[in-house]
């Protein structure tokens, strides 16, 4: 049982103004949790009473000896009462103003800090007639996101991005957001106990048990957890659904529905142990920590690090970058900070949790998975330096200079493949040649993969389903820097998040009507799978051995009637061809997931795309 009290207040939520069919009560909900009372804010929003909590710590401060640490469960405040009325600072990063600005993310002013590891929870709340107070002993479904931004940038902060209210009011559920460590705070790895790697992902499984243990007090249910993310988010949540083969049902189990969007953990979004290693060891050098490059004597791993958490945080993001432009020729995809496979918690790789042979009871029911009509934009400004005018040889010129993007087995069938599939007949048409090669790149890391992972999950009998988000709003239309190519070629990476949340409905956040009608239809569907796992569509089906009817739902604007034409996956035929250089599933036999007691052994191995996994 848990208690929600409402004490009298005049304190008025900053910009409640934005959106006139939101208005401030007069009385603050509290609720009791086993840390102690948190105390938020009351809104009507949309016509429904929304509990909002914003800022709650749910690991104490990485500071000092603890930056780089795995996070510690923050400790009980006693009798005083946390105030959450108001956004944490955003995880330390680096400006990204050639991609977006403060204001294009946020309303308010953001701030940065290490001492970032805060969520935020909305809730719908017992109306303003409810005499008898029986709605205080409702539970909601719980739709918990995870951010993206590359692993170095965004953060839950961003209330243009990932303000919960509107969801939560409109789809009757509770949400959670939070923030977690990016960059080489949230990933270095040093392989030692002092810098174990993959912070970032053990604060995600930190949160996500936070919400597990606690969300009761907050009117959800935490039986019925949808864990759902964007990107980096999208693969940071596939991570953890996987992970939980290892800890045989006692993990995130637990969580009943999961949703990736843009982004599953595949070769290329993990990095090696040894990669890591040298990551680790050229950044020490960098800022004069030692581990080699003419950055000092000291090789002691503890010594470095002890340096390394003595060093201005401005310096070590300067530095990551650095590092990053040295590694490039090594990397997989033009990333600077990805997690590290091989190591707690993320074990296994993605192929050999599938291989497994006792993987199947501990899969969840369902799984939501979508991707953009143009994911490839996202790579197309990081994979050609300078956009010349296209011509007919940009696609095999893009294999050729990234060969290391596209993995391995024949260069020369490669290029054989993507000649034949991106290339025909378009050698004049400009528009064409740059539709194809974001197509490419959208197939190679996006909707193949998503399509594979669809199929390998229905045959472990999990109800897997597949959206594609077609719809281009009006606020990526807009030109300029932050919108690679505006609506040119459909909706791109990261185009769907606002709908998700219902950012259109906010005045000021650069919508239009047809954003609005196209959002709240995006919330009915995504809240409804949160509650009950139901979706207009059909699963994947598995029609003989080996062969699938890859159903995918067209999400797009239009008169209901028309919303959404339910066809079969249009690229599953070029995804076919693509499967022998990118899902090596067929390179792992059964076999049974490790023991708790190897989960500290691993090799290192002659370095290739598929190392350490």
């Amino acid at each position: 049982m848990f208690a929600i009290i409402f004490l009298p207040s005049l304190l008025l939520l900053t910009g409640a103004d934005r959106n006139p069919s939101t208005r401030n009560s007069e009385s603050q909900p509290i609720v009791k949790t086993k840390y102690g009372l948190i105390k938020g804010t009351r809104e009507i929003i949309e016509g429904s009473t929304v509990n909002s909590f914003r800022g709650i710590p749910y690991a104490i401060p990485p500071l000092h000896d603890l930056r780089f640490q795995p996070p510690q469960p923050v400790k009980p405040w006693g009798n005083d009462t946390l105030h959450a009325t108001k956004y944490s600072p955003q995880c330390s990063q680096k400006s990204r103003s050639e991609l977006w600005n403060d204001t294009d993310i946020s309303f308010e002013p953001l701030t940065t800090s290490e001492d970032c590891l805060y969520m935020n929870v909305w809730t719908p709340s017992c109306n303003d007639n409810d005499k008898e107070n029986k709605c205080n002993d409702k539970k909601y479904p719980v739709f918990v996101f995870i951010h993206g931004g590359s692993f170095i940038s965004l953060t839950a902060s961003a209330s243009k991005l990932f303000e919960g209210k509107i969801l939560s009011s409109l789809g009757q559920v509770v949400v959670v957001t939070f923030n977690y460590r990016l960059g080489s705070l949230g990933f270095m790895y040093a392989d030692h106990p002092d810098s174990p790697g993959n912070q970032g992902l053990r604060d995600q499984q930190l949160a996500l048990f936070w919400v597990k243990d606690n969300i009761a007090s907050f009117s959800g249910d935490p039986t019925m957890v949808t864990v759902a993310g964007e990107s980096a988010g999208g693969i940071s949540a596939s991570i953890h659904y996987l992970n939980q083969c290892r800890h045989g049902g006692t993990h995130e189990n637990w969580v009943k529905r999961w949703i990736f969007s843009s982004g599953i953990t595949i070769p290329g979004f993990w990095e090696s142990q040894e990669l890591a290693l040298k990551r680790y060891k050229l950044l020490a050098a960098q800022v004069g920590c030692g581990g080699g490059g003419g950055g000092g004597s000291s090789s002691d791993p503890k010594t470095i690090i002890s340096c390394l958490r003595s060093v201005p945080v401005n310096s070590l993001m300067d530095a990551q970058d650095t590092v990053a432009a040295i590694m490039r020729p090594l990397t997989t995809v033009p990333i600077q900070t990805l997690p590290t496979v091989g190591i707690e918690p993320y074990k296994e790789s993605i192929f050999k949790v599938l291989a497994s042979s006792v993987t199947k009871s501990f899969y969840p029911s369902q799984v939501l998975i979508t991707n953009m009509q143009a994911e490839g934009i996202v790579f197309v400004p990081l994979l050609v330096e300078t956009l010349i005018q296209p011509k007919l040889s940009w696609h095999i010129e893009v294999v050729r200079n990234n060969s290391r993007f596209f993995d391995v087995g024949s260069e020369s069938a490669l290029e054989e493949m993507i000649s034949a599939h991106y290339s025909n007949d378009i050698e004049d048409n400009a528009y064409w040649l740059e539709y194809e090669l974001i197509q490419m790149l959208g197939d190679r890391y996006f909707n193949c993969p998503s399509l594979y992972l669809a199929e390998a999950l229905t045959d472990r009998g999990v109800e897997s389903y597949q959206g594609l988000f077609n719809y281009c709003n009006n606020a990526s239309s807009a030109s300029g820097p932050n919108y690679f190519y505006g609506c040119k070629f459909g909706a791109q990476h990261g185009g769907d998040v606002a709908h998700v949340f219902g950012i259109p409905m906010l005045s000021g956040a650069g919508f239009d009507m047809q954003d609005r009608i196209f959002s709240r239809k995006i919330i009915k569907i995504w809240s409804n799978f949160v509650k009950n796992g139901q979706l207009p569509w059909s699963p994947v089906k598995e029609i003989r051995g080996g062969l699938y009817a890859n159903y995918e739902y067209l999400l797009d604007i239009g008169p209901e009637s028309e919303f959404n034409p339910l066809r079969i996956n249009p690229r599953q035929w070029i995804c076919q061809a693509w499967k022998p250089y990118i899902w090596p599933l067929h390179r792992y036999g059964k076999e049974k997931c490790p023991s708790k007691d190897s989960s500290s052994v691993h090799h290192m191995e002659k370095f290739d795309v598929y190392d350490g996994i």
